[in-house]
């Protein structure tokens, strides 16, 4: 799937908060893009490729870093499988 297909999979994303795009975009990236972990610089890429207004991405993943949903490592986020399955059920 690529993420214009999963963009348009998912209702309202147009009018969804940054965050929860980033964390959609998150999903993609473990799912569809086979990556174990997501950097600013890889949302970033998304945001960009669907021509979307850009959130600040400093306080965005700051608030990640708040989320007990969410874990870093040297900036690299990861989704919890709770989360992912969430996102996978719709």
């Amino acid at each position: 799937m690529t993420l214009k297909e999963f963009v348009a999979a998912v209702p309202g994303f147009s009018k969804l908060h940054h965050s929860e795009k980033i964390l959609h975009f998150g999903w993609y990236l473990h799912v569809h893009g086979e990556k174990e972990r997501f950097d600013q610089a890889a949302v970033r890429a998304c945001f960009r490729s669907q021509n979307m207004p850009e959130p600040n991405y400093s306080d965005q993943f700051k608030r990640l870093g708040r989320s007990p949903s969410e874990s870093a490592i040297a900036g690299c986020w990861r989704l919890p499988a709770r989360t992912r399955r969430a996102h996978e059920a719709g």
